[in-house]
């Protein structure tokens, strides 16, 4: 499957997109912090950083406050 079609089945699982190549787990994200030009680094209970790009960075942190 596409991206796009992962995202889409698994919106209401707790995944959510947060840049072009990479899909997260919104129960696995312990902490955000900025970064330059809008965008955040999310960090994950298994300690790894993603960037979550501009693009995504408002609608995930919509989605981590909803529950």
């Amino acid at each position: 499957m596409r991206l796009y079609e992962v995202e889409a089945q698994y919106r209401k699982c707790k995944f959510a997109r947060c840049s072009k190549s990479i899909i997260v787990n919104l129960t696995q994200i312990e902490s955000f912090r900025p970064a330059l030009d809008s965008r955040l680094f999310a960090k994950m209970k298994n300690g790894e950083d993603v960037v979550v790009s501009r693009m995504y960075a408002k609608e995930l942190k919509k989605r981590m406050l909803e529950g």
